[in-house]
């Protein structure tokens, strides 16, 4: 796994617009949400670890369907929590559809990732529409959708490291790192990032002073 060093740019100054490179995404969204995201993860791993614990013969027979439920019905009911705990954090549950809003620039789902960051999905309209390459809108408008969840190891039935990506199709991450902990808040750890492809979309930051970014 190769490391991407992160450094604090100084601040972003009001309506300032920027790339929707990890290092910039990270560097919005802040320390404390960016740690909270990666609790949400962990707590789902130590759930469906419990569940296998308990009930081995059933976690065993469980088909793939029913073990990613399982996994993410634990990691939503975590996710809502965040909405008590920062004030620009919001959720809407519209089954199927769960997304969890930080502020007014990011939308985040919750999926189970291949190791090259491939996500999957009923190809519904709204799916499609969420994981296709971000259209181009004027910057203020520009809504950035990420996928926050793990990899999966098909043999082994176990998840992976924490991760958050960025698509421009189910099948295609524009990169993946993984959700760094309390103590790696300052460095990226880049797990795919393609050499070419879609450009990155720029989205417009309302910005103040680099510690007030983090809100909270």
């Amino acid at each position: 796994m190769s490391m991407l060093g992160y450094r604090d740019p100084g601040g972003i100054k009001t309506g300032m617009q920027i790339t929707a490179s990890p290092e910039h995404v990270v560097r919005d969204i802040g320390t404390k949400k960016m740690t909270a995201l990666r609790k949400i993860v962990d707590g789902g791993r130590e759930d469906y670890r419990e569940y296998r614990s308990a009930h081995p013969v059933w976690a065993s027979q469980d088909c793939g369907r029913t073990t990613h439920s399982l996994i993410h019905e634990r990691m939503w009911q975590r996710a809502m929590l965040l909405a008590d705990d920062f004030e620009d954090v919001s959720y809407v549950e519209s089954l199927p559809t769960r997304e969890l809003y930080l502020g007014t620039q990011y939308r985040v789902r919750f999926k189970k990732h291949t190791p090259a960051g491939a996500v999957r999905s009923y190809p519904t309209a709204t799916a499609l529409d969420f994981f296709d390459e971000p259209p181009a809108t004027l910057p203020s408008l520009q809504l950035v959708n990420l996928t926050v969840g793990y990899e999966w190891d098909e043999e082994l039935r176990q998840m992976g490291r924490p991760v958050m990506s960025l698509h421009s199709a189910m099948d295609k991450a524009l990169w993946m790192i993984e959700l760094p902990d309390d103590g790696a808040a300052g460095n990226l750890g880049l797990l795919h990032a393609p050499l070419d492809g879609p450009t990155l979309p720029t989205i417009f930051v309302p910005g103040v002073a680099a510690e007030e970014s983090e809100q909270g």
